[in-house]
């Protein structure tokens, strides 16, 4: 392996006979079970390109861990060197530029708890346990995309290593060929070390859930359908079909019982927040309304619960373009025997300032659509595994005719077809010819990969 002699991290070189190697290896989906040769944990971007260029002169696979929630597990091989991310977590705060530089290990909570001193924000994951880099580097739905666009709307520039060892900044004017395609072409195009983000003014918002009952899911989607694009701007949403959590706010009656819940941000004013939000509160008698004024971070953090370290995952995902009474009745239908209590069907519309962002501006594809649909099985027995892959699977092939292309984020294991799906023809062939570019060996393959143009 690794010789003292080879190379000189900061960080940390971990192998299957230290006591660490079992922790180091673990993904947020406990459904991934894979041993690496060795784990680099890198302290900084030289660390990065020395190990890199260790695993490429040597033939290694090479995968590449930030937050490690990618689902499909990418971020660690069989038989490889993983590189991991973790330990970079630099972050400064310009608060008169608005501006910040982030290192690529950190998680969202890590990211909003520094800006939020500051009282700015960016756009963020839905959990706060997601990683900074594979989020944006993805696209960025989040919870302040409608006012703010995507997480890589906000993004100002990278620090990338390229397949060759070679450290690059990446911005509009310094390789802008690479920094469009890092703005939802995902890790495909080299080593993201550090980003740089543009920051938004942001200390609270009015934010939360109303919950209806499954009955009322059918009116509540269908008034979704007719006006959802047209709310406020400040108003991100996210309807989500879940299992009522025994939180103390919620009446015990309807604790484990099926909802949907409309869980909103509104990044403004608290008063016109009342009065955007004011048609969604009535649109039937809730179960239970649980927004409130609180800090952003907060906000960002409500919603782990649902997705524990760990836990066993299984994704489905598409794009729809609109709702049309058979999606909301099969929608409402699997509802019914959404496995319990961790399983939740989401869409999250789109519009405001995602749409309004030219579709040849970056290499994410589907500003136009209405909304992302993901269906997400979480369990933590695994005897529980056929059943809950029997229901998605079910749920995926009734809904799939209803969906076109697919969010490359929500992935999971589906292989090369399905990573053309997350993008546009002229944007999936102009991403292969930057890949050719900058990786034309395909050193970074280890992802929903896109190969070089010509292969």
């Amino acid at each position: 392996m690794i010789a003292e002699s080879t190379v000189t991290l900061s960080g940390e070189i971990i192998t299957p006979d230290d006591d660490a190697y079992e922790a180091a290896r673990r993904v947020f989906n406990g459904r991934i079970d894979r041993r690496p040769a060795l784990i680099v944990q890198c302290a900084t971007a030289d660390d990065a390109a020395q190990a890199l260029r260790f695993a490429r002169d040597r033939g290694l696979p090479l995968s590449v861990r930030g937050g490690g929630h990618d689902v499909a597990g990418r971020s660690v091989n069989d038989g490889g060197m993983v590189l991991d991310l973790s330990l970079m977590k630099r972050l400064e705060v310009d608060p008169q530029a608005r501006t910040v530089r982030a290192g690529a290990g950190l998680l969202w909570r890590e990211f909003d708890q520094g800006t939020h001193r500051h009282r700015l924000a960016a756009t963020g994951a839905p959990f706060s346990s997601v990683g900074l880099a594979g989020f944006t580097l993805g696209g960025g739905l989040g919870w302040l995309m409608r006012r703010y666009g995507l997480g890589c709307d906000n993004l100002l520039g990278v620090r990338i290593v390229t397949a060759e060892g070679n450290t690059l900044r990446a911005d509009a004017r310094e390789h802008p060929d690479l920094f469009w395609a890092v703005r939802g072409g995902g890790g495909n195009f080299g080593l993201v070390t550090e980003l740089e983000f543009r920051l938004h003014p942001l200390r609270r918002v009015l934010g939360g859930a109303v919950l209806y009952s499954p009955g009322d899911a059918p009116q509540v989607l269908a008034w979704l359908r007719d006006h959802a694009l047209a709310l406020p701007e400040e108003l991100t949403i996210m309807a989500s079909f879940v299992t009522v959590p025994p939180f103390p706010l919620l009446p015990k009656a309807i604790y484990g019982a099926s909802a949907l819940a409309l869980i909103a941000c509104y990044a403004g004013s608290a008063r016109a927040g009342r009065r955007a939000l004011k048609p969604l509160r009535d649109l039937a008698r809730p179960l239970a309304d649980l927004i409130v004024s609180l800090p952003y971070p907060r906000f960002q953090q409500a919603f782990d619960f649902y997705v524990p370290a760990g836990s066993l995952n299984y994704w489905r995902s598409g794009y729809l373009w609109n709702l049309t009474d058979e999606t909301i009745a099969l929608l409402t239908e699997f509802a019914r025997t959404m496995p319990r209590p961790l399983a939740h069907m989401d869409l999250h519309f789109m519009g405001g300032a995602v749409a309004r962002v030219d579709r040849e501006a970056t290499a994410f594809s589907y500003r136009d659509a209405f909304a992302a649909l993901s269906l997400v099985t979480t369990w933590t027995d695994p005897a529980q595994t056929d059943a809950n892959l029997a229901w998605a699977e079910d749920l995926w092939r009734a809904l799939r005719p209803h969906t076109r292309g697919v969010y490359v984020n929500f992935l999971g294991d589906e292989g090369p077809a399905r990573v053309r799906e997350a993008y546009h023809p002229d944007t999936y062939a102009r991403l292969a010819q930057v890949k050719r570019r900058y990786d034309p060996d395909n050193v970074f393959r280890h992802n929903q990969n896109i190969p070089p143009a010509g292969d």
